[in-house]
Formats: structure tokens, C-alpha cells, sequence
């Protein structure tokens, strides 16, 4: 059960679908990119072994560090978001629960972040779980960078090369900002 009304955009249903997801694939490992304070991150280290969180913003990095300073499956690692996955994603045993946060001014993160996943290929039952994400007919909130929103059009072709045979569903039940979520898994 979420604790801080905070995490998750407020929503306790993200969480919940989560938790599903980590029972039902076995992870042991989350990996989330985009830090910001620490609050999701806190939710996501109560749900598996090892949380590896990264941030890129030093004073993000520093409210998250000292937040997550005492959860002891928790490692807050600043820097840059594919150049870390791309360092670390040999130490990380699959399958492995990717939480993809979208912020950025001037790029879209997520995309190199599917990149480095696809190239390694014993990541292919993994699960992604991307927040802010664009479905259209719905009047959920998403991000868009430079006029570019993050959709199925964005994501698609990453998703195959990373497993052919992906499931990709977004969030049904809906409660705090209205964040659109996509679920991915084998």
C-alpha cells in the first residue's frame, strides 16, 4: 500500500499495478530514471531487493540522496540516464522492472534509455513502466518535449527490438493528477 501521497503523481493505482507486475515477472531489481525528490523512489524501494534510482539534476540528486540515505536496498546515482544504464546493465540481474520518467526541457531521455536496453538482449522479459505517457481519446496529462509528445509512434520500434512479442497496456483506473502510464511486459 503507497504511503506518500506524493509518489506515483498522487496516483495509488500506478503503484498497485506495479506491485502486480513485480509478483507476477519475479523482479527483484527496479531501475527508475528521473529521481526528482525521492518520493517515488521511496514507494519503489519497499517493492523489490535493489532499487537503482538516477538523477541528473544536483539539487534533485541531493533532496533524493538525503531522503533515501536509509533504505538500505537503495542506490541514488547522479548523472546521466543512458550513460549510467549503459554502465550498469551488465550488474543487473533480469528480469528487471524500468521505471522511465520523461522529464526534460530539451530532450526525450526515454527514448536513449530504450535504446541502451534494447542492446542488451537478456533484458528482453524485462518490465517497463513509463509515466506521462500520451494515449490518445483519453484525457490524461503527459509531457511533451519540443512539440514532441512521448506515444506508441515514439516508443513503438524500441519496444520490438527490446522484445517482438511486448504486452502494452496503459492505466484503467485513475486517481490524484491524471498521469497517463504505459505498462509494458513480455
Amino acid at each position: 500500500m503507497m504511503s506518500d501521497s506524493s509518489a506515483f503523481a498522487g496516483d495509488p493505482h500506478i503503484s498497485r499495478e506495479i506491485e502486480k507486475l513485480i509478483e507476477k515477472f519475479d523482479i527483484r531489481t527496479i531501475v527508475e530514471t528521473g529521481t526528482g525528490n525521492g518520493d517515488t523512489s521511496l514507494e519503489l524501494a519497499k517493492m523489490a531487493g535493489l532499487l537503482v534510482t538516477v538523477e541528473l539534476d544536483i539539487e534533485k540528486y541531493k533532496t533524493a540522496h538525503k531522503k533515501l540515505e536509509k533504505v538500505n536496498n537503495a542506490m541514488v546515482i547522479y548523472g546521466n540516464s543512458e550513460e549510467v544504464l549503459y554502465e550498469m546493465m551488465p550488474a543487473f540481474e533480469p528480469p528487471v522492472l524500468f521505471y522511465l520518467d520523461t522529464h526534460s526541457e530539451n530532450y526525450i531521455p526515454v527514448l536513449n534509455e530504450l535504446n541502451v536496453i534494447s542492446i542488451y538482449k537478456e533484458y528482453n522479459n524485462s518490465v517497463i513502466v513509463i509515466p506521462h505517457f500520451y494515449w490518445p481519446d483519453s484525457n490524461l496529462e503527459y509531457r511533451s518535449v519540443m512539440d514532441i509528445r512521448l506515444d506508441m509512434g515514439c516508443v513503438r520500434n524500441y519496444l520490438y527490438t527490446i522484445n517482438h512479442k511486448y504486452q502494452a497496456y496503459d492505466n484503467a483506473k485513475i486517481k490524484g493528477s491524471r498521469c497517463g502510464v504505459l505498462y509494458v511486459h513480455p
